[in-house]
């Protein structure tokens, strides 16, 4: 029952990143994935708790200046500094990205984001907000983040687009 949830280009010296819906994340250079063949099943990037899921995953260059843009189920976000990840070996637990509470929610999407980007969340509702990155806070890792949207009762966050700053013009 596995799932493909993201697929990244990299330069063959960059950092990947890996963050699950309860909150955890690890990152490690890239060079501890060996090359295999197509048909090969890989190597384990994060060891998952018994119900957490990976949500997304980032390459990181290693002088990167993006911050990592993290939304809750229940509205809330946060933007983070890629230097309070420390790098790591492939395959552990990793360390807190973000609290997950009864009032934050799961983690539904994180992506590595610049002051330039706009931001796109989208409910189950229909409900979507149109925000600047840069009106996202940027705080600590381990924290549950900021309100970036109101949600109506039974409405939950289930998903998030970033959209370039030439593209949200037209």
């Amino acid at each position: 029952e596995d799932n493909l949830v993201d697929a990244k280009v990299s330069t063959g010296k960059s950092d990947i990143f890996i963050v699950t819906k309860e909150g955890m994340s690890i990152r490690f250079d890239e060079s501890d994935v060996r090359g295999m063949g197509r048909t090969a099943r890989g190597v384990k990037g994060v060891t998952l708790g018994k119900d957490d899921k990976v949500i997304g995953m980032a390459i990181i260059d290693k002088d990167s200046k993006e911050t990592i843009l993290i939304v809750t189920k229940n509205g809330y976000g946060k933007r983070t500094v890629m230097d309070e990840y420390r790098s790591q070996s492939r395959g552990g637990v990793g360390i807190i990205t973000q609290k997950t509470t009864d009032k934050v929610g799961d983690v539904v999407s994180a992506r590595l984001v610049n002051d330039k980007q706009h931001l796109l969340v989208t409910t189950n509702n229909g409900q979507a907000i149109r925000m600047r990155c840069s009106d996202v806070s940027i705080i600590g890792r381990n924290t549950q983040g900021v309100r970036v949207m109101n949600l109506n009762e039974g409405e939950f966050v289930t998903s998030v687009a970033v959209i370039d700053e030439d593209e949200a013009e037209e």
